[in-house]
């Protein structure tokens, strides 16, 4: 059925439009943003699951990622424009990036035969940059952040429809000043396939873990493949601890051997001899993308994402209908918890 404006949707100030998705410990939106003269603006509404509001260790670790990635103000990071709450469940009100996760741009390249070394290697090069303003981050009053996102993979990383990257979800980043210990929830933060060996080994996390995932992530996506063979966790965690990863050549004798250096000097498993940061990891990139194997000019990786993706409705997760979601919803400013029933 239509929708009327009498039955609209909405956490706090922003209407609802679609339901996004859900994980652990929080849910997204895509909403919209009115203001006077007709503005208009789509924006991310992520907000504690209503189960967790009364959780003070939740909504704790809630409030912290939104305080720490509200900092931060980057081309190549989703920024956060504010939190707020709605009928008292914690929100963050976020950039919404239009086009689709990495994931989906291996998926529909490779689909397509259309894999292009130098167009993915500009993608990671652009994180490359993100992640070195991330680990050199301070607070307002100038005082170093110490961030480590510690999550950097496929999925926490999407490509707008102007070509710039950006790096997503600072659910579990490491920062000198959380107020809740990383260590309270217990376990590896971050997703073990993109670990790098000193953080499953010794529980260690630095910027050069950062760089050892966003390593993986280039193998991943140039390759279809990660660089260990193990069937399960407990088998994956001994093979990056071992550093047994197989050589891109070895899974695609055309690899271009510019671009396997850089993989490899990425996912070194001695943090000591591996790429130094993300600058340096952008330049190498680079360099590839200009001189080497790689060559991509910004006109040519344009028309490449256009044509992988011509339309809108060619990425991103179906969301219910605004139909569906309006069942057994308020009117008005209505409440946050009849959005979640009403789209789950």
């Amino acid at each position: 059925m239509d929708v009327g404006t009498e039955s609209k949707l909405y956490i706090g100030k922003y209407e609802v439009v679609s339901f996004l998705g859900r994980g652990g410990m929080a849910e997204t939106y895509r909403c919209r943003h009115h203001g006077i003269g007709g503005f208009e603006k789509h924006v991310v509404v992520k907000r504690i699951r209503p189960e967790f509001a009364q959780e003070t260790l939740y909504v704790q670790m809630f409030l912290d990622e939104a305080r720490l990635h509200g900092v931060l103000n980057h081309s190549n990071i989703a920024q956060v424009f504010e939190i707020d709450e709605a009928d008292g469940i914690p929100f963050m009100a976020m950039e919404y990036v239009d086009g689709p996760t990495l994931t989906e741009v291996y998926r529909k390249a490779s689909a397509q035969k259309r894999i292009h070394f130098g167009h993915l290697a500009r993608v990671v090069s652009g994180i490359a940059m993100g992640l070195d303003y991330v680990h050199n981050a301070s607070s307002m009053d100038g005082k170093p952040l110490g961030l480590v996102h510690r999550d950097v993979s496929p999925g926490n990383i999407m490509v707008n429809m102007d070509g710039v990257p950006k790096l997503l979800d600072f659910g579990v980043a490491k920062a000198v000043d959380r107020m809740v210990d990383e260590t309270q929830g217990g376990g590896l933060k971050g997703k073990v396939r993109y670990m790098a060996p000193e953080q499953i080994a010794r529980g260690e996390t630095s910027p050069l873990s950062d760089v050892y995932s966003l390593g993986v992530t280039l193998f991943v996506v140039t390759t279809g493949k990660l660089p260990y063979v193990g069937a399960t966790d407990a088998e994956l965690m001994t093979e990056i601890v071992d550093g047994r990863a197989v050589s891109p050549s070895e899974l695609d004798p055309d690899y271009p051997r510019d671009l396997e250096r850089i993989v490899k000097w990425a996912i070194h498993t001695n943090p000591a001899k591996r790429l130094p940061n993300g600058r340096m990891f952008h330049s190498v990139l680079d360099k590839f993308i200009a001189e080497g194997g790689g060559y991509s000019t910004e006109q040519e990786y344009l028309d490449w994402l256009a044509a992988l993706f011509p339309t809108a409705d060619s990425y991103g997760v179906e969301s219910p209908p605004l139909s569906l979601m309006s069942e057994g919803g308020s009117s008005g400013t209505g409440s946050a918890k009849d959005v979640r029933a009403a789209v789950v």
